[in-house]
């Protein structure tokens, strides 16, 4: 029982305080505490412990209802499928963000996907990038490129800022009707790459990416401007991290994860075929309501790729 109750404290302590030293811990989904937690009721049960299995239980599907996004993401499958609830009036298009590994393949995906606009990270070179968004909307493709990101369209872009530090580019899309939306590519530094939690190097290393992480979202959010701006803004991309990560703070209130509002199915892009991570992720603001986000399987990288269909209000 003691371990049981430790094991819910730690998931609370982790999803909910998020403290930066056991940033490490926040890799581990929150589905697996739960599966973990739920095979310890049933230990208590069988024990005989009838009434705290009992309360384990109820604390862990509270627990699932409020930190696992599956659980909202499966059941607006349903919703999706019955669709009895009403779509925002205004312009419809389709964001998609993709971590194409180097790879001009990519774009044959992304044609069949149907993008009004796509975020690129991991590019191949700025000709091979062309050579993408010729192939993927035609004559009309424009591309906007930022060091180890990019903004692709179907319509011009203007460059509004360029980090030279290469984690990301801002750009606006102008639409027909002269209609704008600001987007934003990146790709936040990598995870780090051990597995030696016996050391406290470790632990320090992940406390560090996360630091990073939050001081390259808020030079995003710094770059970007005025909170009050009327502009629709999409911030999305590779953030090498998951949504529960205190790092995001730094993009609330003014934006949301657009899958924690409207995810459908299992939104996990990292890796493709090891679905544990979702690290690509699509952040819009109030301007923008998403209407359908998933991730969908690809070929030529080791991300899947994130659809998010959005109105324009």
């Amino acid at each position: 029982m003691v371990v049981a109750i430790l094991l819910l404290l730690t998931a609370v302590i982790i999803d909910v305080v998020r403290p930066d030293l056991l940033a490490a811990l926040i890799l581990v989904p929150s589905w697996c505490w739960f599966l973990g937690g739920m095979s310890s009721a049933i230990l208590v049960w069988r024990t005989g412990q009838r009434c705290p299995a009992i309360a384990l239980v109820i604390l862990w599907s509270v627990f699932a209802l409020e930190w696992l996004e599956e659980v909202k993401a499966f059941a607006r499958v349903i919703v999706v499928q019955i669709r009895f609830y009403p779509v925002p009036a205004g312009r419809r298009f389709r964001i998609v963000s993709l971590n194409c590994a180097n790879s001009v393949r990519c774009s044959a995906e992304l044609k069949r996907a149907n993008p009004d606009v796509v975020l690129v990270q991991e590019i191949p070179s700025p000709d091979a990038l062309a050579q993408m968004a010729s192939q993927v909307f035609g004559t009309e493709g424009r591309i906007l490129v930022g060091g180890d990101t990019a903004i692709m369209a179907r319509s011009e872009i203007r460059t509004q800022f360029v980090d030279p530090g290469k984690h990301f580019v801002i750009g606006t899309v102008l639409f027909d009707g002269g209609r704008e939306v600001n987007c934003v590519s990146l790709r936040l530094i990598p995870p780090v790459s051990r597995l030696d939690f016996w050391n406290a190097e470790f632990w320090l290393d992940h406390r560090d990416m996360r630091l990073s992480h939050r001081r390259q979202l808020q030079q995003v959010m710094a770059e970007i401007g005025d909170a009050n701006s009327p502009s629709p803004l999409v911030i999305g991309g590779d953030f090498n991290t998951v949504p529960l990560d205190s790092a995001f703070d730094s993009l609330q209130p003014r934006l949301s994860d657009s899958f924690a509002k409207a995810g459908v199915g299992w939104g996990a892009t990292g890796t493709n075929d090891m679905l544990l991570f979702r690290v690509d992720q699509i952040w819009t603001n109030a301007h923008l309501t998403p209407i359908q986000v998933f991730a969908e399987k690809t070929t030529h990288s080791d991300h899947r790729m994130v659809v998010c269909d959005v109105v324009l209000q």
